[in-house]
């Protein structure tokens, strides 16, 4: 009985892993078939859900958890292990989130870039958090060229251009040696194809919503409320003038968002939302759709911070930029 308990938990093992062997296959010479995994949608499915296969099989699925304060993806096999998980940051513009693997060990974290000309880019960070590559969609959103920091092309990540009901990656590895060197984990190119999605279907939804006669009424309701919102966003642009003096160098997003991100969570005091966040690119449509409270509430409390003389200078520096910026953007 031992010895069969020992062979269930070694297969059960290998089956964790044969995704990740997949890559390995590809790794011996470079003029192999590059290894690829298909990241299919479920379109019947209560949450966002993601069936993971390649020519070897399925590997599993990453399925959107119901009950989150931000949008958490986990990777689980097929007989229900997890694999990895995917965790956004609350105070963060764009998807800022953190992987980790069964063993609640980081593998590395993606970062969207907001400041970009292309639809959507991502930066890729290994565990040690240094930049190892950069994923670009093309203006025909049919594809991300994920590039090392020298240009070398390393993975690419492509759909068809007519999608119909369903959406469906392709992770293609073009050099499975960042594999086999352990230099890049494809887990977090996954995610970087499903938090895109993620977004996109938020959008759907808005504007299929709006369409109805519920959501033609509340529309209506939120076309006055924006109105006063506008109203507010227009008076705190003249307010925090008053606060440019914490200000002392030009807006670091990354830097200044690490500052500002431990002066929110020191006490757990972030500010109330109403429902998943969601990316700067999105800003803009929160205002006219049903997040006007929230934007209210993370303006009020940052001035709440930029008041509190508990705060430190550098934090209110950040803040002051993030808000400054955040208020551009809001009214541009």
């Amino acid at each position: 009985m031992p010895i069969f308990k020992f062979f269930l938990r070694w297969k059960k093992l290998v089956k964790h892993l044969l995704w990740i062997f997949v890559f390995f296959l590809c790794a011996g010479t470079i003029s192999e078939m590059p290894s690829l995994i298909m990241i299919k949608e479920q379109y019947f499915s209560w949450m966002p859900s993601f069936n993971i296969t390649s020519e070897k099989g399925s590997h599993g699925k990453i399925v959107k958890k119901f009950l989150s304060l931000t949008p958490q993806y986990t990777y689980i096999d097929d007989e229900g292990e997890l694999v990895a998980k995917a965790s956004a940051h609350f105070f963060s513009w764009g998807v800022f989130a953190d992987v980790v693997d069964h063993k609640e060990k980081k593998i590395g974290s993606i970062e969207e870039k907001i400041f970009t000309l292309s639809p959507c880019e991502f930066s890729i960070f290994n565990r040690d958090n240094q930049l190892i590559a950069t994923a670009k969609m093309n203006f025909w959103r049919t594809h991300f060229d994920v590039k090392d920091p020298k240009g070398h092309e390393v993975a690419l990540l492509e759909r068809p251009f007519l999608r119909f009901f369903v959406n469906e990656w392709k992770l293609i590895m073009i050099d499975p040696s960042m594999i086999a060197e352990d230099k890049i984990d494809p887990r977090l190119l996954m995610m970087c194809a499903v938090y895109r999605l993620d977004s996109e279907r938020h959008f759907e939804r808005l504007h299929k919503f709006n369409k109805t006669t519920i959501g033609a009424k509340a529309k209506k309701y939120w076309d006055t409320l924006r109105a006063d919102t506008q109203k507010f966003i227009h008076k705190s642009r003249k307010t925090i003038r008053a606060y440019s003096q914490y200000s002392d160098r030009p807006l670091d997003v990354k830097k200044d968002m690490e500052l500002a991100r431990l002066e929110f969570d020191k006490k757990n005091d972030e500010p109330a939302r109403g429902d998943d966040p969601v990316s700067l690119e999105q800003w803009k449509e929160m205002v006219s759709e049903h997040h006007e409270q929230w934007i209210i509430s993370v303006i009020e409390t940052a001035f709440q911070k930029l008041e509190d003389p508990r705060v430190s200078k550098e934090r209110k520096g950040a803040i002051y930029r993030l808000l400054n910026a955040f208020l551009q953007e809001l009214q541009s």
